[in-house]
This record gives C-alpha cells, structure tokens and sequence, in this order.
C-alpha cells in the first residue's frame, strides 16, 4: 500500500494506493509530507510544476520521488502511467535516502549533495533555454534556485573533492563582464558617426573617373553596368572595372568603410562593450557523478560532517568577506589592529578524521569575539582579531595539537593547517583567492 499525494484535480483510481488529494502547498503541513511514498503533480504548466517541485525539495526538505501526470516534466523523477513500474524505483530510492539519513541541517549545499546521491545524474543534465539570462541551465540550478556562478563555484568543489567529474564540453558562451548576463546584441556601427544604420554592399569602382558606388547605383534599366558619374559603360572587370572588397555604407552619414568598429550591449543592465576582449566566456559541460562516488557520498553524510562546525561562531561567507576587507583597511591604518587567520582544508575521504570530535574541541579554544565561516564542502577559515603574530602561532600549536589528537599519526593528510597574519593577506592578496 502507497501513502501518495496528489496535487492538482485529476482523478486517480488505484486500488493499493492511499491517495490524499490537495489543491496546493499551503494545505500541507510542514511535517505531514514525510509520511508519503511519493508525490504526484497533475502537470498542467510547466512553470507551476517547477515551482512545486521546488518548494518540496527546498521549504519541506522532502527528497521522495516526485512525478507528474499528464504532461511530463524534466524536473520530476518519473511520469506516471498506468503500465510504469515504480516498485524498483521507489526501493532505490528509499535505500539511498536510508543511507545517509544524517538528522543534520539541509542548507543549499547539502541539499544539492543529498538529491545528487539520492537520484544519481537526473539534477546534471543541461537544459538549452532562456532562463535568468543564461543560455544553459540545469535542473538542480532550478529546482534549489542557484545562481550560475554559485552553481560552478559548488560543481568545482565537488570535482575537487572527487564526487563529480566533466563528462564532455558542451558549449561556451559570452557574457557581460557588468552583470554575466548572456543576452547580448551585437551591432556593426559606422566608425565615423557611430551609427548602427549601415548595409553591407557589393561595391563597384570605375577605373575611368574613379567613382565608388554601391553595385546597385551602377546598374541601369536594361541592367547595364553604367558609372553614375562619368556615363561609361563597364563591360570587362579588370578592364573597365573591379569590384573591392566586400564594403559596408552607413546610411546616416554616407561613409563608405572595409572594417567598422563594433557594439555590444548587454540586454540586462544595458553596459556597452566595444570589443569582444572585454566579455566574459563560459564553458558549459555535461558532469556526472563518478562511479566510485558513493563511498565518498556515504562518509560525507554518516557523521553528520561539517554542519557541526556551523554551530561554532558561525558567520556566513558574504559577511566574513565584508569583515575581512574592512579589517584589512583598519589595519593599513593601525598596525596594532592586527589579526590572525586559521585555514583547514579537510580531505572528506579520510576515515580517520572524527569530525564529531574536532568540532567539540574546537568549542573550547574559540573566543567569543573569533569567527568561523566554510567555504564550499571542505575549507575552514577561522578569523582571530586582535591577535598578533607572536599570539597566532601559539593558537597554530593549539589548533595543530587538537587536530593530532584527533587525526593521529596516520591521518597526518586528513587535514591541512595554515596560518596567515594580516601582513601575509595583504601582500599575497588571500582574500580574494579565498572567496573567488
């Protein structure tokens, strides 16, 4: 027997189904869905469909099946009929969800990594449509509501960390270095007044007078070459005539020209470019989850990994970046405003890290006034104000000897320490290699 729920009018007649029947999600408490096997959509518009399915993946944490009757949908699991078999689906799915139940928070990140492990492939493939002035999109990017540039920041994490790989490039597109918006109009203009109002023509030069007109100019009702200026007949080219090359004419002020100059505008906020040097390339590729993943997928999930850190100090990445500007200027201005920061790179695929563990340590030598932020799956940067480097390299030694304790000798690679004074920051320029 299915516990399944339906949205929309369609009436379903299944015998070993429970079906609930609803109008829409402001019917469904918050805590009622996870008591259903799957979720079905009477898929009448596409765009309703795709805010459903967000709203599910995003406001409910609900990582079911979804599917839809009637017309079918990219961002749903399965469309339903009466000869699908979802036995097997739903078995795989329940297994997987079993997996790395974790009771964890589902912030973006997570809840990506989650419906990747849970439905495989199905959220990476690329759809070829207008949306959000991009080109390319993917279903995750639509169902959890990224944008682009946090949606390539996530997939390089991923890569980076052995979950993901780039099947096969795709296509590349330009976009405004302004705002990265891919809807751009490009215009030939007139180097002489800049107008965009010029035709390219087939151009004729009189070798008696000189003359240079536009092919049209010089054919005749009888459709005879005739130089308009000097009346003589062009019977040979090479003799009479040639034709340059290809040549374009501005209407609005007459100026005849090989190579003009060109206009970009971005249709989003309107920035004018004038050279294609000063665009913004994209590369999309087809990315799939690889096949020695799930071991890596389950470790990630099993000890509840890095949302433990989250509850030390936690600040969110945007406003450490705004911090850490703002305490770079203070010290240019007074050196006694130093500070320190603490980087650890974690390598998730090491058994030996207990992160549990680590995170409760770390409580215990955190200030109050000291601030933590993550940044993608597997970086740490804590911030220590007020600390000099005499301080800082004390705290490194306390850092080091938590981590050992932790780690021991054999997970010396689990994880990666490095300190920087703000002196450092400034000269490499860390900041901004930290939140690229």
């Amino acid at each position: 027997m299915y516990n399944v729920l339906l949205l929309g009018d369609v009436n379903l007649a299944q015998r070993s189904w429970q079906i609930k029947k609803i109008g829409g999600l402001s019917e469904l408490e918050q805590n009622e869905l996870m008591k259903y096997d799957f979720v079905l959509i009477d898929n009448m518009d596409a765009g309703i469909t795709l805010k459903y399915i967000s709203e599910l993946r995003q406001n409910y944490n609900y990582f079911g099946a979804i599917g839809t009757i009637g017309n079918e949908s990219q961002y749903a699991n399965f469309h339903y009929s009466e000869r699908l078999e979802l036995t097997s689906l739903l078995e795989s799915i329940e297994r997987r969800i079993k997996l790395i139940t974790d009771g964890g928070s589902v912030n973006e990140v997570r809840a990506v990594i989650k419906y990747l492990f849970i439905f495989q492939d199905s959220g990476l493939q690329l759809i070829q449509q207008i949306k959000n002035d991009k080109i390319y999109h993917t279903v995750i990017e639509d169902i959890f509501n990224i944008g682009r540039s946090s949606f390539m920041d996530l997939m390089d994490e991923l890569k980076d960390v052995g979950l993901i790989e780039s099947k096969e490039y795709v296509d590349s597109a330009l976009s405004c270095n302004a705002c990265t918006s891919e809807l751009l109009k490009f215009n030939d203009i007139c180097p002489s007044c800049y107008s965009s109002n010029v035709v390219n023509s087939k151009f004729i030069h009189c070798f008696k007078c000189g003359h240079v007109e536009s092919e049209v100019k010089f054919t005749s009702e009888d459709y005879q070459l005739i130089c308009p200026n000097c009346r003589q007949k062009l019977l040979l080219i090479g003799d009479d005539y040639d034709r340059p090359l290809d040549t374009t004419k501005c209407l609005n002020c007459n100026e005849i020209f090989i190579d003009g100059d060109i206009k970009i505008e971005c249709l989003s906020c309107h920035h004018v470019h004038n050279d294609t040097n000063q665009l913004w390339k994209s590369y999309y590729f087809n990315y799939i989850l690889r096949k020695d993943s799930d071991e890596l997928f389950i470790s990630y999930f099993k000890e509840e990994i890095l949302y433990l850190f989250d509850k030390l100090n936690y600040t969110s990445k945007e406003y450490f970046d705004q911090l850490l500007k703002w305490m770079l200027m203070l010290f240019k201005r007074h050196k006694d405003e130093d500070f320190n920061i603490v980087k650890l790179d974690l390598n998730l695929a090491a058994s030996e890290i207990n992160l549990r563990s680590l995170a409760e340590q770390f409580k215990n030598i955190l200030r109050t006034t000291d601030l933590y932020c993550r940044i993608g799956l597997t970086r740490i940067l804590i911030l220590f104000p007020k600390t000099t480097d005499e301080s800082g390299a004390i705290l490194l030694d306390r850092i080091a000897k938590i981590v050992d304790s932790v780690v021991g000798a054999e997970g010396q690679d689990s994880i990666k320490i490095n300190r920087h004074t703000a002196t450092q920051i400034i000269a490499l320029d860390l900041n901004t290699i930290w939140f690229k």
